[in-house]
């Protein structure tokens, strides 16, 4: 769990970043300013971040597994 959060630490991907920057995209496409934020936070929690957890477990234990491997 340590790994996950300094990797999205790494690329600066939390939660309130993505929903600035998705809310700010939703405002450039012609969404009110009102709702944008909404918006971008109802998806960044019920789309993105379970699926970016899913992608950080499976690297985990794609990596976990190479490791063993090497090891052998």
């Amino acid at each position: 769990m340590a790994s996950r959060d300094a990797l999205r630490d790494t690329l600066n991907l939390s939660e309130t970043a993505l929903t600035g920057t998705l809310s700010a995209a939703l405002i450039g496409i012609g969404c009110p300013p009102f709702l944008a934020p909404l918006i971008a936070a109802i998806v960044v929690r019920r789309g993105i971040n379970p699926a970016y957890q899913e992608t950080c477990r499976i690297w985990d234990e794609s990596l976990a597994k190479a490791d063993r491997e090497k090891q052998s």
